[in-house]
């Protein structure tokens, strides 16, 4: 009997499954990112409210973390998503402000763990891991990778931030001129907005996300000229 069909299937699924895990582990890795820029967010942040928004944001990065390690199998991550989210939790509902930001502060360094142990389970075993390279130690470059990644993120955020910022502003002009003009101009759902890229953002480059505002934009712009022109051939 051949069985070199069956032990080239057998092959064949056993690297589909193994690229399908890396893939859950690099996910897994963006997220815990985001749970690392919101946790260090929440605790810059000048206010409670923010503080506990931010803090929500990064609970639910290391929710969606913790979901994508159990499908990758990088099960030493786990104990520091486990404590990440209890202090995250225990951040949201502080009996006061300085409590507050000991369990943000908690959670930033359990983000970190998690960083690192990701980074541990997408290393390939070596025989010389245990000599620094160069003169640099494996926590090193793993501390530096994470930082890497975080500030990633928070550019995203960042330029996130700002272009609904001026997306805002925008609303506000149209909805002048509609006064002004005495038109009736239907309001950009800004709240709809905000909900797309609220959580999680929506994509993982900045090109993508720069793609995404200016189409929002660009929607603003259309349906508030198309307004206009209605209203003054109705004139």
């Amino acid at each position: 009997m051949n069985f070199k069909p069956q032990l080239t299937l057998l092959l064949i699924c056993l690297f589909a499954q193994a690229a399908i895990a890396k893939s859950n582990c690099e996910d897994a890795y963006t997220s815990a990112s985001y749970g690392l820029s919101h946790s260090k967010k929440a605790f810059k942040a000048n206010n409670f409210d923010h503080q506990q928004y931010y803090a929500g944001r990064a609970l639910d990065a290391l929710e969606k973390t913790r979901d994508q390690v159990n499908n990758c199998g990088c099960d030493g991550a786990l104990v520091s998503i486990a404590s990440g989210i209890e202090n995250l939790e225990k951040a949201m509902d502080p009996k006061d402000w300085d409590m507050g930001r000991y369990f943000t502060k908690r959670a930033i360094a359990d983000a970190y763990s998690v960083l690192e142990n990701l980074d541990l389970c997408s290393t390939p075993d070596e025989t010389s891991s245990s000599e620094p390279k160069d003169g640099i130690s494996e926590t090193d470059n793993t501390a530096s990778t994470a930082e890497e990644k975080a500030a990633y993120v928070q550019a995203l955020d960042e330029l996130e931030a700002a272009a609904l910022t001026e997306l805002k502003q925008l609303d506000q002009t149209v909805k002048k001129l509609s006064e002004l003009l005495d038109c009736e101009v239907p309001q950009f759902s800004m709240d709809q907005i905000k909900a797309k890229y609220d959580g999680q953002a929506q994509s993982e480059s900045l090109n993508e996300l720069q793609e995404q505002l200016i189409e929002d934009a660009r929607s603003l712009y259309r349906q508030a000229l198309d307004a206009i022109e209605a209203c003054w051939e109705n004139k």
